[in-house]
């Protein structure tokens, strides 16, 4: 899964040392031939991050060739 690979570069804003991946805050993965979804969800209720980890995901797969995202 491509998009996985590239999302393990997406840094936790507070806590750069983990990655989304690793931090739990990608639930799923959905690849297909329009595109990537991506299933997120806060590490804690009202995280204030989650615009800024939003933000840094699109822009990761979209960097990594995903129009649609």
């Amino acid at each position: 899964m491509r998009a996985l690979v590239c999302l393990r570069t997406v840094p936790d804003p507070e806590i750069p040392v983990l990655d989304v991946i690793s931090m739990r805050i990608v639930r799923e993965i959905d690849e297909n031939p329009d595109g990537v979804r991506v299933t997120i969800t806060p590490t804690y209720s009202g995280c204030p991050a989650m615009k800024e980890i939003e933000s840094s995901i699109r822009s990761t797969l979209n960097q990594a060739g995903f129009a649609k995202v």
